[in-house]
């Protein structure tokens, strides 16, 4: 069954909706984030190193490791992996930090506290005005 236009431009419209909900919206916001990544990443090659430094002195001391040790060395990288870049997750500031924040971090902080007050807003609702569906109407609803 073939999709009428409203379907097509309504499930468009909600990509490009769920897309936006995940960009920064200032260069500020997208350092602080980047470096909280960053921060991330080094933890996790941080673990990675310090299982195979573990695994390599252990299998210096018992002449190898093994099959079923290959297999916990790499189930420990993975569960660090995890971990390092699921935790700690990035504290979102509240009005009461912003004002306290330095000047060189506040817009920063100030625009990520915008991003999570989005999905407070109202919903856009587009509708075409012509049967054609070349000119589209958008407003606002609850």
């Amino acid at each position: 069954m073939p999709e009428s236009n409203q379907q097509i431009f309504d499930s468009a419209a909600r990509a490009l909706r769920d897309s936006q909900f995940r960009r920064s919206i200032g260069n500020r916001s997208h350092k602080l984030k980047q470096g909280h990544f960053f921060k991330k990443l080094g933890r996790a090659a941080l673990w990675t190193v310090g299982v195979l430094v573990g695994a390599s002195i252990v299998g210096g001391i018992l002449s190898g490791i093994g099959f079923w040790g290959v297999m916990i060395s790499a189930g420990l990288i993975a569960g660090g992996i995890w971990a390092s870049m699921k935790f700690p997750k990035m504290k979102m500031p509240t009005p009461e930090t912003i004002l306290k924040s330095d000047l060189k971090s506040l817009a920063g902080k100030t625009e990520i506290w915008l991003e999570n007050q989005r999905p407070a807003l109202p919903r856009r609702r587009c509708r075409s005005s012509t049967a054609s569906a070349s000119s589209w109407t958008c407003s606002r609803r609850n």
